[in-house]
């Protein structure tokens, strides 16, 4: 449960949102848990649950504001994101300095990624998951995910890197 209300908590910005999340997977969980095969991972499938709900969260909302197409609205994973490649080589002792960051300032960054890019960065960073896992949730091929997560990963280091600065963490000499 923690790790689900921790993930819904990036996912929408919102804590009432987060619980409802939340409250709303378990509900299906137990409704379908018939479905669940003994000896699978609960926890992953749980977060299709979550996932799934988000989506029909976020389809919702788009529909209240415009009588558009939701395929019209969904962002390109690199729509609007520059992709210029970020050497985490340069940053002196990346763990050491990720560690700095407090929750709130890594949730906005990851709340500012496209939902494609947040949810494989969620899966296979936060929660663990393996590559295989994280496909068979997203129902994308895991060649998708390894993708997703390295631009998702150079964008976050992107947009964190002037925080890092801001806060004399790094000198002006490390490259973006």
């Amino acid at each position: 449960m923690a790790d689900l209300l921790r993930l819904a908590r990036i996912l929408t910005g919102d804590e009432y949102l987060a619980e409802d999340l939340v409250q709303e997977t378990m509900l299906r969980a137990y409704r379908g848990l018939e479905s669940w095969r003994q000896g699978t991972n609960m926890r992953a499938w749980l977060l299709t649950i979550m996932r799934n709900l988000n989506v029909d969260r976020i389809r919702k909302q788009a529909r209240q504001i415009t009588t558009g197409s939701i395929e019209e609205m969904e962002i390109e994973p690199s729509a609007g994101v520059p992709m210029d490649d970020i050497d985490p080589g340069s940053w002196p002792n990346p763990d050491e300095l990720l560690e700095r960051f407090s929750d709130d300032q890594i949730e906005a960054a990851l709340r500012q990624l496209p939902d494609s890019m947040r949810w494989v960065l969620l899966l296979v960073d936060v929660q663990r998951l393996s590559v295989v896992e994280a496909a068979a949730i997203l129902g994308v091929a895991e060649g998708t995910v390894k993708s997703r997560a390295s631009r998702a990963r150079a964008v976050l280091r992107k947009r964190l890197l002037p925080l890092a600065r801001d806060n004399g963490w790094l000198d002006e000499s490390v490259q973006d």
